[in-house]
């Protein structure tokens, strides 16, 4: 469990010291993660199951969750210094952001032939970007 976030978290972090826009590195990441993420979802869905039921493990999920939302939130910082994003609140779009990527890994997960997980979380990513570009 720890390589699987640690790697995941490392990977997002990398981001804060890459070229280009927000918005492109952010689409990277999802091109990089999407089809991993689905592979590991019946994981993390055991490791939430258990969550419920383990203090120690919900712990140690919601510190992967804060690290990764902290993560967003200074890459949509970084937006926002450099003019690429209106001023806005870094912690609510990076939730949001993380709420769109999970969320269609679970749709892609359900709905396989349905749902391209890379494709929808880079739409989705460019929806947000329009709304919130500067």
């Amino acid at each position: 469990m720890d390589k699987v976030i640690d790697e995941d978290v490392a990977v997002l972090t990398s981001l804060l010291n890459e070229q280009g826009t927000v918005r492109e590195r952010l689409i990277g990441y999802v091109s990089a993660t999407a089809k991993e993420g689905t592979e590991y979802l019946p994981l993390v869905y055991e490791l939430y199951g258990e969550a419920q039921r383990n203090l120690k493990v919900r712990k140690h999920i919601q510190k992967y969750l804060q690290h990764y939302r902290g993560a967003l939130a200074q890459i949509i910082q970084q937006g926002m210094d450099g003019g690429e994003i209106r001023k806005s609140d870094a912690n609510a779009i990076a939730t949001t952001l993380a709420a769109v990527y999970e969320g269609t890994l679970e749709l892609a997960l359900l709905d396989p032939q349905g749902v391209d997980a890379e494709q929808a979380i880079i739409q989705a990513v460019g929806f947000i970007f329009d709304g919130i570009s500067a």
